[in-house]
């Protein structure tokens, strides 16, 4: 669907500046920006999915908090190494994953002490260290990808700045994609001090356009 958009905007005249991608999102914006080939973008969509389906194995669940990150630190270090901030979307929402049951500890701890805390839908767990070694797996399976060089400057939510041209040719890139922490927040705020000021999210549907408002 964002592949779709994208064509179909880009046929009208409409081309971004930039482009930025949340999570698997960040497949679709590389193939946007010219740094993947159809082919390969597909390939790593398919093969990211088939091993978050195996993370379901781990019993694994994400959450969204309505804090940020320091503000929670007493309920995530009573759950050390079965709780973690996997990922920063705006000011004042962090994302969690970690255990189910750990993880609806933390959430329920929020509420009791009048914070915003509600678990979330997702295909698997994912950007946190529970699921490195699924990220090593996926950097093996993919292999190797098309050289390329973006055409359109290409701003990670893995680093939270831009990144060189070639960066999503590297399968090890995908591997961090999928393990580390999504840095959304750091990646909108550098598009904002780079002069951006026109947002469009590819979606049939808003999914992360209140985060990039509250950045």
């Amino acid at each position: 669907m964002q592949l779709s958009l994208g064509a179909l905007w880009r046929s009208w005249g409409v081309t971004p500046r930039a482009v930025v991608g949340h999570s698997v999102g960040e497949i679709a914006a590389a193939r946007v920006a010219g740094a993947l080939s159809l082919e390969d973008a597909l390939r790593i969509v398919v093969l990211r999915n088939e091993l978050l389906r195996e993370s379901q194995r781990l019993g694994g669940a994400m959450a969204v908090v309505v804090a940020e990150p320091e503000q929670i630190e007493r309920e995530l270090a009573d759950r050390a190494s079965r709780v973690f901030v996997a990922g920063v979307n705006a000011p004042g929402s962090t994302l969690l994953a970690g255990f189910r049951a750990d993880l609806l500890a933390v959430v329920e701890a929020i509420r009791e002490r009048g914070g915003a805390a509600h678990m979330v839908r997702a295909d698997g767990l994912a950007h946190c260290p529970l699921v490195e070694r699924l990220g090593e797996r996926l950097v093996t399976r993919i292999g190797v990808l098309e050289a390329r060089a973006a055409r359109i400057a290409f701003y990670s939510s893995v680093t939270g700045g831009a990144v060189p041209p070639g960066a999503p040719c590297e399968p090890g890139y995908w591997g961090r994609n999928l393990s580390a922490p999504v840095a959304f927040a750091g990646a909108i705020g550098a598009l904002a001090v780079d002069g951006n000021e026109l947002f469009i999210e590819l979606s049939p549907h808003p999914v992360i356009a209140d985060a990039v408002s509250g950045c």
